[in-house]
Order: structure tokens, then sequence, then C-alpha cells
């Protein structure tokens, strides 16, 4: 009986080291990485603390906050005898003026005026769309708007010239609220 014992204690002691022997070789290909138990948050809340600062100094440009415009809607139930007429709201006439290779065309609610075009040597007619302009002017004293498109071929300088003519006639104001479209219509 003890030969039996030695060889399985004998056994269990080989067995043993092989096994050592083996987790050792492991151990070595595949070094041993230690999880991290939590994830450190601290750098995500400085950037997220900072960003909400920002965007509230931001906004705080654009957002007044003292001024609330609140009107109490109207009532029609009883209106308020007036002692003067209901006036009609009028109606718009959105006049245009289309710069084109041309020249100038006019145009409105009513339709369109006759085009203004080119000077014989080739440059657009800037006193003639002035006259046109005040003569317009005195037509509609209360028109202030003015829309003006222009092919996209047109030069930078010949719209902001345009522009300049229809707004103002030396001291006198024509048309002071100049608009541009976004293109020919």
């Amino acid at each position: 009986m003890k030969i039996v014992t030695k060889k399985v204690v004998k056994k269990k002691e080989v067995d043993r080291e092989m096994i050592d022997l083996l987790v050792h070789r492991a151990k070595k290909r595949i070094p041993f990485y230690h999880m991290a138990d939590e994830i450190n948050l601290v750098p995500y809340l400085d950037v997220m603390v900072n960003l909400i600062i920002f965007m509230m100094v931001a906004m705080s440009a654009f957002v007044p906050l003292g001024i609330l415009s609140i009107f109490p809607p109207t009532s029609n139930k009883n209106p308020a005898p007036t002692s003067q007429p209901q006036e009609t709201p009028k109606p718009e006439r959105f006049l245009s003026v289309f710069i084109t290779a041309q020249g100038f065309t006019w145009a409105g609610v009513g339709g369109v005026l006759p085009p203004i075009p080119k000077k014989p040597g080739g440059e657009y007619d800037f006193e003639a769309l002035q006259q046109k302009a005040i003569e317009l002017k005195r037509q509609y004293l209360d028109e202030r708007q003015i829309i003006i498109a222009a092919e996209p071929e047109i030069r930078y300088e010949i719209l902001i010239k345009t522009m300049d003519v229809l707004r103002a006639n030396g001291e006198q104001l024509l048309f002071d609220q100049v608009k541009l479209s976004p293109g020919m219509l």
C-alpha cells in the first residue's frame, strides 16, 4: 500500500507542477489587465460645465430677459363707437426693379412699365432710372419699399449703384427700404 500512495502523491505533485507551469506560460503570453472598477467622469464633467457656461453667456446676448411683449387679445363683442370711419387697408404695391443685360425693368402689382434700355455706349442709364423712381414716388408718397432682382451675370457694382440711385436723390429720400430678391422671377 505504501507504494501505491507514493505513486499517487508523486502524480499529484507532478500534476500540480504542470498546472503551475501552464499558468505561468499563459500569464507570459496574455498579460493580465486589471479592469477599472469605475469610469473616471471628471474630465467629461469638466468639459460639460465649460460648455454649459459658454452657452448660457452666449444666449444671454440674444434673449432679452427684461422685455416681455404681451398684447392682450382684442374683443369685437362690444366695439366702442367711433366717430371716424374705418380705414380700409391699402393694398401693397410691391414695386420691383429687374436688372437685366438689356437694362432696367420696373414692375409692380398693377403690371410692368416699359423697360429702360442701356445707353448707346453699353452703360446702364441710371439717370433715367432715378427719374422714373422720382415719378413713382410722387404717385405713391407712402411707399417706402422696393425690391431689386438681378440676373446672375450682372456685376456687383451695377447692383450697388442701382440700390444707391433708388434710395435717395441727393437730399430727397425715395425708397428707404431697398431689398434684394434672391434671383430673377
